[in-house]
């Protein structure tokens, strides 16, 4: 269904956002005398069709339906007046009901959206702050590793040949921390990437509470 708006005060700007993205309704023009009004501005951002002529408006073919969002008897009486047959008109009272509860159901929807985020990013965090702990635990160990191998590789070197099969055994030992270490470099490579998409969630989650008080205070 396509709609025009008659009037572009803080209403309009609820109906321009709230059906900005709906499948079957899209808003093809809006008029209003000031040209600066809320909803003129926004209407130029979203490429919506603006002008001052009502009556241009209303006998567009492509419109199918009128809100009329001034509330002016005289308005109105001009809509009515180039109304088609198979045109249909919200008038003020009615779009007023409507937008009060189009801003509650935009509201609370971005408001669970913000706090079920809000709980996955907590998770996510977290479960990263888990794995720094685990990486610096195991840096600690790798450490202690590599210093046993030093001193074993020292000792079976003054052994001799009484001391070859440890020298093995260290040597062993000093493959296996490096293996780990790669493996570490890795995991804490993931986990700066990871650091790097929480804090990009955050933002988001930043962005949506602040649209959706946006919402409430028009």
């Amino acid at each position: 269904m396509n709609i025009g708006i008659v009037g572009a005060g803080k209403g309009s700007v609820v109906y321009m956002k709230g059906l900005a993205n709906h499948p079957e309704i899209k808003i093809v023009g809006i008029v209003d005398m000031n040209q600066e009004a809320p909803g003129m501005l926004l209407a130029r951002e979203m490429g919506i069709t603006r002008g001052s002529d009502i009556s241009e408006l209303v006998k567009r073919a492509d419109v199918e339906l009128i809100l009329e969002l001034t509330g002016s008897d005289k308005v109105k009486k001009i809509i009515l007046g180039c109304l088609r047959e198979n045109q249909g008109i919200i008038t003020a009272r009615g779009a007023w009901m409507m937008s009060e509860m189009m801003t509650s159901l935009l509201a609370h929807r971005n408001q669970k959206i913000a706090d079920e985020m809000a709980q996955l990013v907590n998770s996510v965090s977290t479960a990263i702050v888990e794995v720094d702990q685990a990486s610096k635990d195991i840096n600690q160990v790798l450490r202690e590793v590599r210093i046993t191998a030093l001193n074993g590789g020292i000792e079976a070197a003054r052994a001799g040949t009484a001391g070859a099969g440890f020298a093995v055994i260290a040597e062993n030992f000093r493959a296996m921390t490096g293996q780990v270490e790669n493996t570490l470099n890795t995991i804490q490579s993931s986990s700066r990437k990871s650091h790097e998409a929480v804090d990009f969630l955050r933002e988001q989650e930043r962005i949506l509470r602040q649209a959706q008080n946006s919402f409430v205070e028009t």
